[in-house]
């Protein structure tokens, strides 16, 4: 009979090198590759929750009164008391909860945050600023407000905007929010004006 003879320490540092190699690609490309798509999905699901949470209910809100048939009238009250309520409870998130984690997507999310309160600060600034009783022949109730169809198409904007804009500042595309004081103080000008002030 013929026996054929097999090194067994060839065999053993083939599959060293080999078990090497495999080690070397998984920490190397796997692993990094997986914290990525895991870190991606997570930060997803909370931008997710964020628009669904505060961006929803206010555009909700401006679009009733947006396309209202009887005349653009948006309750003051209404408007102020989401928006105090949705910059208190983001305030909240960043000093009590996002300040505190320690995982490797934690700056997408304190980003999402951030830029979510400057929005919402300018729609604030708009709402306070752009009552306008244009006709005071007509009596309105004292919580309704005529307001400016300008002034809700800009917070509509903003608001529509607003998944695509927080995924650029997260990832530090631009880093600057959108609707810039200056441009505020215009249109507060602007009102200023038409108002006689």
């Amino acid at each position: 009979m013929l026996r054929i003879r097999t090194n067994s320490n060839s065999f053993q540092v083939d599959s060293t090198i080999i078990a090497t190699v495999l080690t070397l690609i998984v920490s190397f490309v796997v692993i990094p590759v997986y914290k990525k798509v895991i870190n991606s999905i997570y930060t997803r699901k909370f931008l997710m929750v964020y628009e669904k949470d505060y961006i929803m209910p206010l555009k909700n809100i401006l679009e009733l009164h947006y396309k209202n048939d009887d005349g653009l009238y948006l309750y003051e009250d209404e408007l102020n008391i989401l928006v105090d309520k949705i910059i208190q409870e983001l305030a909240f998130s960043r000093e009590r909860e996002l300040n505190y984690l320690s995982s490797d997507y934690s700056f997408e999310l304190i980003r999402i945050n951030s830029y979510t309160m400057a929005i919402i600060g300018d729609i604030k600034k708009l709402s306070e600023n752009y009552y306008l009783f244009n006709d005071l022949s007509k009596r309105h109730n004292k919580y309704q407000s005529i307001v400016d169809k300008e002034i809700v198409k800009e917070c509509l904007i903003l608001l529509d905007n607003f998944e695509i804009e927080a995924k650029r500042y997260y990832k530090l595309k631009f880093d600057r929010i959108i609707l810039k004081d200056t441009k505020i103080k215009e249109m507060i000008n602007k009102y200023d004006l038409e108002l006689g002030k």
